[in-house]
């Protein structure tokens, strides 16, 4: 993959999304600025909490899409299993990115 971008627009997304990670924080790897090029769009994201979801069940499945609110998604037939999941991935990806940014990281955490 090839990206370009003017240096100033970048510096200038670096600084909004660094603004949320702790300057001192004692556990590295949790500073952490996330940045993913995908379909054509830039997208950066900033977090000083590490937190790893997995669903692998259709039980767990329901669970998580109740937290997030879109339990619209336990009945969708596109991820219906965690194959249809993994197979629907692009699209899933692209609804739950937009669920777990409308929620904060430390809410998910003690939601799930």
């Amino acid at each position: 993959m090839k990206l370009t971008i003017e240096r100033a627009a970048l510096l200038k997304a670096l600084a909004h999304v660094q603004s949320v990670v702790e300057r001192r924080n004692t556990i590295p790897i949790l500073s952490n600025v996330l940045i993913t090029a995908q379909k054509g769009r830039l997208s950066l994201a900033a977090t000083d909490m590490d937190l790893a979801i997995t669903a692998n069940t259709e039980r767990m499945w329901a669970n998580l899409c109740a937290v997030l609110g879109r339990t619209d998604l336990a009945g969708d037939a596109r991820f219906a299993t965690n194959a249809q999941r993994y197979a629907n991935r692009d699209a899933l990806w692209d609804i739950l990115e937009a669920a777990f940014r409308a929620k904060p990281a430390a809410t998910m955490f003690f939601a799930i």
